[in-house]
C-alpha cells in the first residue's frame, strides 16, 4: 500500500526539522576547505561514481597540476590520464576534457552560475550541476545525488525507480528538505545520506530519524524504533 501525501510530507519535514538540528558532520574535504567555483566543479566530476575519500586524498596534487580550465584543456590527454589513473575515471576523462575545454571556448574558462547553463557543458549531469550551483554560488534547493534519493526513499516508503536516479516523486519532494523551507544546510543532507544512511547496513540504530522513517518501522523491533 502506498503511502499518503499527507504522511509522506509530514515525515519529511518532521526529518528536516530534526536534521537543521544536528551539527555539521565534519567532514574535512578540501573543495569545501578552500572554495572557488573551479575547485568545487572539479571536485564534483571528479566524484562521479568515484569514493568521497578517495577524491580528497589526491584532490590538492590534481588541482595543481591543473589550477584552471584553461590549464585542464591545454593538457595533452595523457598528462590528464596520469594524473587521473589512481581515481579510475579512465572512460570519463575525454569527457572531463570536453568540458573543461567548453568552458574555455563558451565562458573564457569561468565557472557557470546558472543550473541551466552548468547542465549545457558535456559531461555534467542534474546532481553535478545543481551541487555547483549551491555550494560554487549559494543557489537554493537540494543537490540530490543517490545516497539523498535513497534517504528520502527510506524515510517516505516511496519505491527508486531508478537505482540511481530515483523517481520524480521522490525528485518532487527535495524542496521540502530545503534550507529555505526549514531544512538543515546542504552538506548535512549529503553527509547524513552518506554516512547514516548507506545502502547495505544503515545505521539505523544511531540514526535521528528513527521516529519518522518509514524504512525503521519495517525493519527494526519497535522498542529501538521509539527509544532512538
Amino acid at each position: 500500500m502506498l503511502p499518503s501525501k499527507r504522511d509522506v510530507e509530514v515525515r519529511i519535514r518532521r526529518a528536516a526539522a530534526t536534521l537543521a538540528t544536528l551539527p555539521p558532520f565534519g567532514v574535512d574535504v578540501p573543495w569545501r576547505r578552500c572554495r572557488t567555483p573551479y575547485r568545487i566543479f572539479l571536485a564534483e566530476l571528479l566524484l562521479v561514481r568515484t569514493r568521497v575519500d578517495l577524491v580528497a586524498e589526491r584532490f590538492e596534487g590534481i588541482y595543481r597540476r591543473f589550477p584552471s580550465p584553461a590549464a585542464f584543456a591545454a593538457a595533452s590527454q595523457d598528462d590528464v590520464a596520469e594524473a587521473l589513473a589512481s581515481l579510475g575515471l579512465r572512460k570519463r576523462i575525454p569527457l572531463i576534457r570536453r568540458a573543461m575545454e567548453y568552458l574555455v571556448d563558451r565562458h573564457d574558462g569561468c565557472i557557470p552560475a546558472s543550473q541551466e547553463e552548468l547542465l549545457r557543458i558535456p559531461g555534467v549531469g542534474t546532481y553535478a550541476a545543481a551541487a555547483t550551483a549551491a555550494f560554487a554560488f549559494g543557489h537554493r534547493g537540494v543537490p540530490a545525488d543517490v545516497n539523498v534519493l535513497r534517504l528520502l526513499a527510506r524515510i517516505t516508503g516511496l519505491e527508486m525507480e531508478h537505482r540511481t536516479k530515483g523517481s520524480k516523486t521522490l525528485r518532487a519532494l527535495l524542496p521540502l528538505l530545503a534550507p529555505e523551507t526549514g531544512g538543515p544546510a546542504c552538506e548535512v543532507v549529503l553527509d547524513f545520506a552518506r554516512l547514516t544512511c548507506k545502502p547495505r547496513r544503515p545505521r539505523c540504530d544511531e540514526c535521528s530519524l528513527v521516529s519518522c522513517c518509514h524504512h525503521a518501522h519495517a525493519h527494526i523491533p519497535p522498542a529501538s524504533a521509539s527509544s532512538a
